[in-house]
């Protein structure tokens, strides 16, 4: 070979080393381009739900493929890291939230959260902004209870136990035969025995009342509204529980309940104002009670 082939043969094999440099570069970073894309096509879902009787923190994932599903997922919420566990590939969720912690997710409700996503190729984080529970969503059992209903001593139990205890649409159901067309107050032989009398009563059309029966006609509360129930809970000893929005008239202001009832018919409550509600993480304004369960209500009465 003559010493210009030579020379020939060795530039053309540096071209051809060059090349291959700069085509594992660009193989390079295509692969880098790559990876975000394919990430990003992975979205989360994150929200405060009620599940199993408690609150939760939940996430759900879409876009996922068998490279991107995860095997560990973590959501960062008020400062803290919280692991979730698997329900379905798609779906994980936190243990149930203490009350404090509650209260701190509560907090981040409507605010981008951290979630992190550990798979077989790396980590990812996605900032998904945490839902809130909407309007009418049932109260979280980690909402403060009232304190227990009194008992009457030698009473016999009023209401039929189940035989497990019930929560939600079926404890709803359960309660339907005593707790509709039934009231709650504070006077059981009624007005004029009583100097006041306060009472709630719960009608079978999903009406609503509340009064409050004073000597002086101006000084009375007479409101007659709506209610929605949200939550429920029947125990295997006779005593239940019942949750519910009440609307006045059509008004757009909502007032949240929470009742605790015992076998003998007493009852406490808890009350929120229009604007706050236990899954924010506000407060009680009020304890009511004690009261006594008293049927029928005479439903639709106007005083």
């Amino acid at each position: 070979m003559s010493p210009q082939a030579v020379h020939d043969d060795q530039r053309a094999e540096t071209r051809r080393r060059r090349f291959g440099v700069i085509a594992a570069v660009l193989g390079g970073a295509i692969l880098l381009t790559l990876a975000p894309l394919a990430q990003a096509a992975v979205k989360a879902k994150a929200s405060l739900v009620t599940a199993s009787g408690a609150a939760r923190i939940e996430v759900t994932l879409t876009g996922l493929t068998a490279a991107s599903r995860p095997t560990g997922v973590q959501v960062t919420a008020g400062g803290k890291v919280f692991r979730l566990k698997k329900v379905t590939a798609a779906k994980w969720r936190t243990a149930p939230l203490s009350s404090a912690d509650q209260a701190r997710a509560n907090r981040s409700a409507g605010k981008a959260v951290a979630v992190r996503l550990r798979t077989a190729s790396g980590t990812t984080t996605l900032r998904p902004k945490l839902a809130a529970p909407k309007a009418g969503a049932p109260a979280s059992p980690q909402a403060p209870a009232p304190n227990p209903p009194p008992v009457t001593p030698g009473a016999q139990p009023l209401f039929p136990p189940p035989a497990q205890k019930l929560t939600g649409t079926a404890a709803a159901e359960h309660l339907r035969g005593f707790f509709l067309n039934s009231r709650f107050t504070d006077c059981p032989a009624g007005w004029p025995a009583c100097a006041v009398e306060e009472k709630y009563d719960h009608c079978p059309d999903g009406s609503w009342s509340y009064f409050r029966i004073t000597p002086s006609s101006g000084s009375d509360i007479n409101s007659v509204g709506s209610f929605e129930v949200t939550g429920a809970e029947a125990n295997t000893d006779g005593s239940w529980g019942v949750e519910y929005l009440s609307r006045l008239g059509s008004s757009t202001s909502i007032s949240f309940y929470s009742w605790r009832v015992s076998p003998t018919g007493g009852v406490t409550g808890l009350y929120w104002p229009p604007g706050t509600h236990p899954s924010k993480g506000d407060p009680p304004s009020q304890q009511l009670g004690p009261f006594t369960w008293q049927r029928p209500t005479n439903c639709g009465q106007k005083l």
